[in-house]
């Protein structure tokens, strides 16, 4: 149900034109961590009164939610949007670009193959380091820094001037991140390496996470926004369901440190192809957010 509810309020922020899409991507990705620090320094308090309490404020949240979509969430204007659609099919016969539709089935296919590999930390990650005689509370703690760095970079972001970092930069910045991440992790064995593999691992999702969803809606026709967001979402979802599933094979097979070294040989094709395509596809494009 929560993917359902973020799946359409990607698709309700992409019929945001006062604003440019990376801002308002990066603002709901804020906010959505913002709401897990403040939650999970709930939890522990709320769970100590009475885990009664926990379920309660969590259905008043809710509730509140609900109040705030009926109240204030407009819907589309059904004709204005039909004016709008026509208007692109006299000015574009083609419909929709295949180049579009290229870059933006390579944005699916990079959200899908990197949400595989985070899932590592997820899941194996804590396996691993209680393998190597740290306690599950240092493993917690990791996941504090993320949640926090996430919070501060896409604040920092929010305070740039939209022209100054583009979706393409943000993508490659954060995939050369994620790589390097990985490739800290592999060598890991001290605490410190470990923190600084989360450091280089939330700041490679920090920029790239909102940066997709966002050059897929500057790539996407009006009939086509809310579907790919939608998309995007469900593809997010199926990457964090195989995960687990795909370290555990990986590991059984090799270990762990192959684990983490075939998230950077990946990484690095994934980057690979990124590159290419930005280069001899993007260029062709249309932008419908223009």
């Amino acid at each position: 149900m929560a993917g359902w509810i973020q799946a359409q309020i990607n698709a309700i922020g992409t019929s945001i034109h006062s604003t440019a899409s990376k801002r308002v991507f990066n603002t709901l990705y804020l906010f959505q961590n913002l709401g897990v620090v403040i939650g999970s320094s709930m939890v522990g308090f709320l769970y100590d009164i009475n885990v009664a309490l926990l379920f309660a404020v969590a259905a008043v949240l809710f509730v509140i939610f609900l109040i705030i979509l009926q109240l204030t969430f407009q819907p589309v204007n059904r004709q204005t949007t039909s004016h709008l659609e026509t208007a692109q099919n006299v000015a574009q016969p083609s419909a929709y670009p295949r180049a579009n539709r290229i870059m933006v089935y390579i944005g699916f296919l990079t959200l899908f193959t990197i949400w595989v590999m985070y899932q590592q930390w997820v899941s194996n990650v804590s396996v691993y380091m209680t393998h190597l005689g740290f306690a599950l509370s240092q493993y917690s703690i990791l996941w504090t820094i993320n949640a926090a760095g996430i919070v501060l970079i896409q604040m920092g972001l929010n305070l740039l001037p939209s022209h100054w970092i583009t979706e393409r930069m943000q993508i490659t910045f954060g995939m050369v991140m994620f790589i390097l991440s990985f490739i800290v992790l592999s060598f890991a064995h001290q605490y410190a390496e470990f923190v600084s593999a989360m450091i280089l691992l939330t700041i490679g999702e920090s920029t790239m996470f909102p940066a997709i969803p966002a050059l897929v809606n500057q790539l996407s026709d009006g009939s086509r926004k809310g579907k790919y967001q939608g998309m995007l979402k469900a593809l997010i979802s199926a990457g964090r369901a195989v995960g687990p599933l795909i370290g555990g094979i990986i590991i059984e097979a090799t270990s762990y440190t192959w684990l983490f070294r075939s998230a950077v040989a990946l990484y690095v094709l994934l980057l690979v192809i990124l590159l290419v395509s930005f280069a001899f596809v993007m260029h062709r494009t249309v932008n419908y957010e223009d």
